[in-house]
């Protein structure tokens, strides 16, 4: 049987949704290959239920439900998220998966609604929400109803059995960077981060993954409230714990032995680069170690405060290839985390050949190979991912470690 998607976007207590004409190409190709399947010939706009949803009995045709926001604030995002599921399914082959499309808005609310409909619709599997606080709104739902959720989140701290994110956390890009430069001879570590979620989770893994080392210490860590741009209490504070002057005239260390994790993105990354480098703190003398935020920002891959960064991330040649393909098809680069809905979409296509969806595939210990590099599910919500270490270098950011292709092999380097 072949792939079906809803061509209607079921908008729930939002205006409808106009198709961009970029999308009208591929769009036009899924009409010729969904037109034997059944179709609602009227968007449902459900009013807010008062009592829960029981969901009907399991079709023989699985249903995947993806909600996105599609309008408000994120609808870009949201609108990049549907256009990768769309290649997704029809890049999975022969499938029997069929994709029901429901705008979240982007508060809780809208996130909680668009679930309940996708529930009552039979749907057997959710991918999304794309945030956190609306993964939480729909986990009662889900939960209750036997559903599994997909988040496309990057926040780890709303993982539960069956609710699984896919996003790349801070946890898992942290150690990875921080073990890999223990291993080239780093023995002194300091810190800086905003103090909000995504800054604390990525502190407590840099504690976690400097101790695992066995080799290296913790000279400081600093943090700074997320709506300062300058930060340079907490950056001189960092730079004096490290104690470490310019690099000499011309002169490169080849293995520094002190290092400095930033992690933070956007044009505050770039600020505290520079107050660094202020502080004398170079980075040919201290290593810089980032998160994959810093490929975000094309100014901070050109900053030369940022050349020679560590970070960790997925594994460019896959996601280059998902990027210019999706160019090819909606004349406009892919956000990041439209790959996540790649990966994600593929992973249950590709379950769904089988026939109704088993929530025990998911958790095969060996994992799925996408576009971002392997990955597996873990019983407890979290996803593990294989990812390399990359070096900014003048605008690109180029493999220094490569991701292991096997989580054999990933244990086997630790």
């Amino acid at each position: 049987m072949r792939p079906v998607l809803r061509l209607e976007v079921i908008v729930v207590m939002r205006p409808a949704k106009t198709i961009t004409p970029a999308a009208t190409i591929l769009l036009a190709v899924i009409m010729l290959v969904a037109a034997c399947a059944p179709q609602r010939q009227v968007p449902w706009r459900p009013t807010q239920p008062t009592a829960p949803v029981t969901p009907p009995a399991m079709a023989m045709q699985p249903k995947a439900a993806l909600l996105l926001p599609l309008t408000g604030p994120a609808a870009a995002v949201g609108q990049d998220l549907l256009d990768a599921a769309q290649m997704a399914l029809f890049d999975a082959g022969d499938n029997q998966l069929e994709l029901m499309p429901f705008d979240t808005g982007s508060e809780p609310d809208g996130a909680t609604v668009a679930a309940r409909a996708a529930i009552a619709s039979g749907a057997n599997v959710i991918i999304g929400p794309l945030f956190g606080r609306s993964t939480v709104a729909v986990t009662p739902l889900a939960t209750s109803a036997g559903v599994e959720v997909f988040s496309l989140s990057n926040d780890s701290s709303v993982a539960r059995p069956g609710i699984w994110v896919m996003g790349f956390g801070p946890e898992q890009q942290v150690d990875r960077v921080v073990r890999f430069a223990a291993q080239t001879g780093v023995n002194r570590m300091a810190a800086l981060a905003p103090a909000d979620a995504f800054g604390t989770r990525a502190i407590q893994a840099f504690q976690r993954a400097v101790g695992a080392t066995g080799t290296a210490r913790i000279v400081d860590i600093a943090t700074y409230d997320a709506s300062n741009s300058t930060p340079t209490d907490a950056v001189g504070r960092v730079a004096t714990g490290l104690g470490v002057g310019p690099a000499t005239e011309g002169g490169a260390l080849s293995a520094p032995d002190s290092a400095v994790l930033i992690a933070d993105g956007g044009a505050r990354l770039r600020a505290v680069a520079s107050l660094l480098a202020y502080h004398d703190i170079d980075p040919r003398s201290v290593r810089h170690l980032g998160t994959s935020r810093i490929q975000d920002d094309a100014a901070a891959l050109l900053d030369p405060q940022l050349q020679g960064t560590w970070f960790a991330g997925a594994p460019p040649e896959g996601a280059e290839e998902f990027a210019t393909r999706f160019r090819s098809l909606f004349n406009r680069s892919p956000s990041s985390v439209a790959l996540l809905a790649y990966d994600t979409t593929a992973m249950v296509a590709g379950q769904s050949r089988a026939g109704p969806l088993d929530p025990a595939a998911f958790l095969d210990s060996q994992g799925f190979v996408g576009r971002a590099g392997i990955f597996r599910l873990l019983p407890d919500g979290r996803t593990e991912r294989g990812l390399a270490v990359l070096e900014v270098n003048q605008g690109t950011a180029q493999v220094v470690d490569p991701a292991p292709l096997t989580f054999r092999e990933q244990f086997a380097a630790r």
